[in-house]
């Protein structure tokens, strides 16, 4: 078994590699490291290297997202399957209880609300929360937006370090640094809270019987304003970019743009949009979880030629998932008004 790479030289100080653009110095540290040595010399050169490998404990030993023996493996070349975005590894940086995460989990809110701090946490409606354990159970319930933007906005001050200010801290965990950060964001950013009646029947009628918050989660709108609001706050600009047609082609050349410009785009799978989130290209679409109403961030796109394919690779839950663009095309429904419809943005950040 082997792996087929394409090398490019794209200018003095980038190459792409199997579709992925990056510095030259950051070859050596991303899992491109092993044909570092067979960078061109010369701007636009191009070459291949096959390197032959051969691990029978690895169902995959070509890495090429099929399992060794799959129908199509036999019949193709790494080189069918081109992927763009950033080294996914290197957006494992959160640390909690003592394992490492694929950026945080909203999950997690609740967990910590017998040490959380007395930080006050606002919707654009004003405070509307009882207690700080409410407060965190209306984030988990409702905070994959603030989750998407902190988590971005950390793996930037990471990547580049004038965006340094984007992050205050020293650490990573969860249980310390990353949470007061959490609290921080949330300040510009948080679920949108309303209070609704409680009824129920009595002799065939509705009668209110009490009142009672829940949260609508965080719009793309409001997404936008909270993340640009923290960014000026630092001292940071920031582009906004946003998807202008609904399309495979659009979609698809869109967040490679993203990427080319070091920026990771954010997914909103908008209401009544449920997509199938996989664990891995073989899986079955019965035994996958879908969500709507939901923000992640796309680490990668990968177009498999062989299967007619578009792949996402999404950061959600501290987790990777993958997703299909095409299961993702036709998602905004006439009827759904703009602030619930899907949508895809990237955000270039400047100090």
């Amino acid at each position: 078994m082997g792996t087929m790479y394409s090398i490019r030289r794209a200018d003095e100080d980038h190459v792409q590699i199997c579709g992925t653009y990056m510095e030259i110095d950051e070859v050596g540290t991303s899992s491109y490291s092993n044909v570092e040595r067979y960078i061109p010399e010369n701007p636009g050169e191009i070459c291949f290297v096959f390197e032959v490998q051969s691990d029978p404990s690895n169902p995959d030993s070509d890495g090429d997202g099929y399992r060794d023996g799959h129908p199509l493996e036999s019949n193709r070349m790494v080189c069918d399957v081109f992927y763009y975005g950033i080294d996914r590894d290197t957006y494992r940086f959160v640390e909690y209880n003592g394992s490492y995460y694929y950026g945080s989990n909203q999950g997690w809110f609740y967990d910590n609300s017998e040490d959380a701090t007395d930080n006050v946490i606002r919707s654009v409606l004003g405070d509307c929360y009882d207690d700080q354990s409410d407060r965190l159970l209306f984030l988990e319930e409702g905070g994959c937006g603030l989750i998407s933007t902190a988590d971005l906005l950390a793996y930037y001050s990471i990547r580049n370090s004038n965006l340094g200010c984007l992050y205050p801290y020293s650490g990573f965990s969860y249980n310390d640094d990353y949470f007061n950060y959490l609290m921080d964001v949330s300040e510009y950013l948080s679920p949108i809270v309303i209070t609704l009646p409680i009824t129920q029947t009595v002799e065939m009628s509705p009668v209110i019987t009490g009142w009672g918050d829940v949260t609508l989660g965080i719009t793309p709108s409001y997404y936008t304003f909270g993340l640009e609001r923290y960014c000026n706050n630092c001292g940071v600009n920031v582009d906004i970019h946003r998807a202008t047609q609904w399309t495979d082609s659009h979609l698809k050349t869109m967040m490679i743009d993203a990427y080319n410009c070091d920026c990771i785009p954010v997914l909103f799978m908008g209401y009544g949009a449920y997509v199938a989130y996989y664990d891995n290209k073989q899986q079955n679409e019965d035994d996958a979880h879908s969500y709507d109403y939901h923000w992640v961030n796309v680490l990668g796109v990968e177009v498999d030629e062989n299967m007619g394919e578009t792949y996402l690779y999404v950061a959600t839950w501290g987790q990777i998932k993958i997703l299909k663009l095409s299961d993702i095309i036709g998602l905004c429904p006439d009827g759904c008004p703009n602030y619930l419809r899907s949508m895809v943005y990237y955000y270039e950040c400047q100090a």
